[in-house]
């Protein structure tokens, strides 16, 4: 650990990831375990998001959804409202909030 470098994001500048991979995996469930596993990961460590996130170049746009839902008046209690808010940018989740 002596001769190693700071850097500002955990990841590699040279790699070039392709939609057309080699590698075969011989199970894909397992392949997509560890795949929600780092898509959730980056909800606390917002230092790894980049590199999680990381695709290959693709034509397609970007686009950004947003969803809210919202129970007016819903505690029987104190009659408050509970609202949510969720924001992706393609099919990854920018942001979200919840409140009372």
């Amino acid at each position: 650990m002596g001769s190693t470098k700071p850097v500002t994001a955990p990841m590699t500048t040279s790699c070039k990831l392709s939609k057309h991979g080699d590698d075969v995996y011989d199970n894909p469930i397992f392949y997509r375990s560890i795949v929600g596993a780092l898509k959730y990961a980056t909800i606390t460590r917002l230092d790894i998001t980049y590199s999680v996130n990381k695709k290959a170049v693709s034509s397609a746009p970007l686009t950004i959804s947003a969803f809210c839902d919202t129970d007016w008046a819903s505690d029987m209690d104190d009659r408050k409202s509970t609202s949510g808010v969720c924001i992706f940018l393609g099919p990854n989740l920018i942001t979200w909030w919840s409140k009372k």
